[in-house]
């Protein structure tokens, strides 16, 4: 049986590539002769780091190909639907859907992050296409909400992000990691993922004034993790510049080697989302710069309140929430630990539903 899986792959981004590897390990363990075929950007470099088939994803006449040979599509993770970065993301996505439905190929929606959707022609393409899809599952509550709210009549299970289903593999050495790097492991580790955004200046202050603050109360060692280099490396070099004892994370580490490089952290502040995930996942205290809801969903999701909006963010409201986290730090771990274990529960649930629909197409060929 083949699957093909649509999703933002193959652009350096390490959230979604941890996404594509968590799909593609939990299909494997329930099925290994599994043909999983990616759409991808880099279909050279996915087919190297997934083991799998991969194909252009502009290239449509190989994916109407590919699909029509195909069991199943999966619209794999990620913030896909949404058009507050660009109405060409939902237009590309919502042609994929489309094109396995002419088709007669079962649709999945696997884990998906939905909105926001504020045109009323791109609510109209999501809300028709949706409606003909055979599953959907979303991350997070608002994600239900938001297709609610626009007319999607189908049934919608709340999972959580694959990438919850990712750990740090016995192959990975973090100590030589941060040998390589020159970071030291001398002092505690503030980690920090920052990405370029509007007010980006603002963020920059804050951290710089928070940073000074902090200082005089606890020395630390400062690293930046970019979780995709094109974008994040000039602006994490360009803060890390400001201090001493600051690091950047330059070479191109895999999923689970970035795990294990935030493994090594006591607190973070990050603004990417996945950063924080892989915070919970290794059970390290997270305070959130946001820049788009589905960072409020997940400071909901984890029931944390240090969360700053990154217009209003300032260094006196970072540093009183840094107190409140190293007094608190071993409870707020243990908590994430838990709630790291109830959202890789939730998120094993996407692979389960998502066979189910591929045993019923199983059965619709023989």
């Amino acid at each position: 049986m083949r699957v093909l899986i649509s999703g933002y792959y193959g652009f350096g981004n390490t959230g979604d590539e941890a996404i594509l590897r968590a799909i593609v390990n939990s299909m494997r363990s329930e099925k290994p002769d599994l043909d999983i075929v990616v759409l991808s950007d880099n279909p050279k470099e996915t087919e190297k780091i997934h083991n799998v088939r991969a194909i252009n994803r502009m290239d449509l006449v190989s994916i109407w190909t590919t699909l029509s040979c195909s069991d199943m599509l999966i619209s794999g993770g990620g913030g896909l639907l949404q058009d507050i970065t660009s109405t060409r993301n939902i237009l590309y996505y919502i042609t994929i859907i489309y094109m396995a439905w002419l088709l007669k190929k079962p649709v999945v929606y696997y884990a998906n992050g939905v909105g926001p959707i504020r045109s009323y022609f791109n609510r109209l393409l999501v809300r028709n296409v949706s409606n003909k899809v055979q599953v959907i599952t979303v991350r997070d509550f608002l994600s239900k909400c938001q297709l609610d709210e626009i007319g999607v009549k189908k049934d919608i299970f709340i999972t959580a992000d694959p990438a919850f289903l990712l750990k740090v593999p016995d192959y990975v050495n973090v100590e030589k990691i941060y040998e390589r790097e020159g970071i030291p492991l001398d002092k505690k580790i503030l980690g920090v993922s920052i990405r370029k955004w509007n007010n980006f200046n603002n963020v920059k202050n804050a951290f710089k004034d928070f940073v000074r603050r902090a200082r005089g109360v606890e020395d630390f060692n400062i690293v930046f993790l970019p979780m995709q280099k094109g974008e994040d490396l000039c602006v994490c070099e360009e803060i890390a510049n400001c201090f001493d004892r600051s690091y950047v994370v330059k070479g191109s580490y895999d999923v689970y080697e970035i795990l294990g490089i935030v493994s090594k952290f006591d607190y973070m502040i990050g603004m990417r989302l996945h950063a924080m995930i892989f915070s919970v996942l290794n059970g390290v205290p997270v305070i959130g710069i946001s820049y788009d809801p589905k960072i409020d969903n997940f400071f909901g999701i984890i029931g944390q309140q240090y969360l700053n909006h990154v217009d209003e963010v300032n260094g006196e409201r970072l540093f009183n929430q840094y107190l409140d986290v190293v007094m608190h730090r071993k409870e707020i771990s243990d908590y994430l630990k838990r709630k790291s274990e109830e959202l890789r529960l939730k998120a094993m649930e996407n692979n389960k539903i998502a066979f189910k629909v591929l045993e019923r197409q199983r059965w619709v060929n023989d």
